[in-house]
């Protein structure tokens, strides 16, 4: 099997470089893909695309304000919980 081969079977291509590109993974997750991209240019390259997707999909529907309504909803509920357990604002809080 060749180098290209090899890499281009990168078994964390499609799930785990997708994950990340998208901020879908949990912080675990996310480290490892992290440390992974550097040392493998398929899964880098396919990040990147899965970016790119990201945000053209973003910029293909109208883009409105929120209603009143909801962004006080909004508010309230996180001025009410403002640091949930797991989340990711009390995992990040030291970086």
């Amino acid at each position: 099997m060749n180098d290209l081969h090899r890499v281009s079977a990168c078994p964390h291509r499609e799930l785990a470089a997708v994950g990340w590109a998208l901020h879908a993974l949990e912080l675990a997750g996310n480290s490892l893909v992290a440390a992974h991209l550097p040392g493998c240019p398929i899964c880098t390259s396919t990040a990147s695309e899965a970016e790119e997707v990201g945000a053209t999909l973003g910029l293909s529907v109208p883009q409105t304000n929120p209603s009143t309504e909801l962004e006080q909803r909004v508010l309230s509920v996180t001025s009410a919980n403002p640091n949930p357990a797991g989340s990711l604002g009390s995992a990040s809080a030291g970086i």
